[in-house]
């Protein structure tokens, strides 16, 4: 995520294609392609109306996404080589979150803060 006098912009890469820039905490935005979600300032100062950042993480299981036929019996996603039906033995997500649910006790987040400057800015 990138948030400055200019907007704020957010990109998504799965685990094995994270930017080498992100890697050495040198992060580049410019070569990072389109964000996923783009908030130009052409008209405000975000300082002004953005200000108390929250992020929240959940463990949605099974939702719109995750659990659709189309992702969860597909390789490719989040740079998986099989699919979750593959990996799992299990047909949706539904089933294997039924089945397996003494296996999902923990849940652990890697959050990196690397700090991107600018000539106007550091964020």
């Amino acid at each position: 995520m990138k948030w400055d006098k200019t907007g704020i912009a957010a990109w998504w890469f799965p685990r094995a294609n994270v930017p080498q820039d992100i890697k050495d905490e040198v992060p580049n935005p410019s070569a990072w392609g389109t964000p996923v979600a783009n908030f130009p300032s052409d008209n405000c100062d975000p300082y002004k109306y953005f200000y108390d950042h929250t992020n929240i993480f959940t463990n949605t299981m099974c939702g719109d996404w995750a659990g659709a036929d189309s992702v969860w019996n597909y390789a490719g996603y989040a740079g998986q080589s099989d699919s979750c039906a593959a990996i799992t033995g299990y047909s949706s997500c539904s089933d294997y979150i039924l089945n397996n649910g003494d296996k999902l006790t923990d849940a652990y987040w890697e959050v990196a803060s690397v700090k991107y400057y600018n000539s106007t800015t550091a964020v």
